[in-house]
């Protein structure tokens, strides 16, 4: 949607500038309104529940590395890792429920 939006905004442009367009407009998004220095003196619930989540979410949260790729195992290793598998019975949905085999 924000590329969207920056197309629309900077037309017959190249995509470096759609993309820096779209980049601007996201950190905009991200920072909030640049004039408000304190918050109004009553907000409404719903207001406060919406700043409650927001600040729940804030990126300040320490995000850790994806973990490391390991070795690829051989193919040998893999097939003793493997689980055994249990095959299912078939569904009849003609057949009685309550009825035992």
């Amino acid at each position: 949607m924000a590329w969207d939006h920056a197309r629309r905004q900077v037309p017959n442009d190249s995509e470096i500038q759609i993309a820096e367009a779209a980049a601007a407009l996201l950190k905009r998004a991200h920072d909030g309104p640049a004039g408000e220095k304190s918050p109004p003196v009553k907000r409404s619930r719903k207001d406060r529940r919406v700043a409650a989540r927001t600040r729940a979410t804030a990126p300040n949260r320490e995000i850790s590395d994806p973990p490391a790729e390991s070795e690829p195992m051989d193919e040998d290793t893999a097939d003793s890792a493997l689980a055994e598998v249990i095959p299912l019975g078939l569904f009849d949905p003609l057949a009685d429920p309550w009825r035992r085999t």
